[in-house]
């Protein structure tokens, strides 16, 4: 496979994946609104992927 052919369908792909995404976006602010969702992005900014409350780096 040449390299422009498979960057030409990575470029697909990731165009695929972001129509994915917005449309996910989308049916979810229709179900629960969107003060609900940005609540919901804020508490799993504030956790990181162990469950551990972040806290901004500071040790103490």
């Amino acid at each position: 496979m040449n390299v422009k052919l498979w960057l030409d369908r990575l470029k697909n792909y990731l165009i695929d994946c972001e129509m994915a995404r917005s449309r996910w976006t989308r049916i979810a602010l229709s179900f629960v609104g969107d003060d609900v969702l940005a609540r919901l992005v804020d508490l799993g900014r504030t956790y990181c992927c162990f469950g551990q409350p972040f806290n901004g780096g500071n040790k103490g």
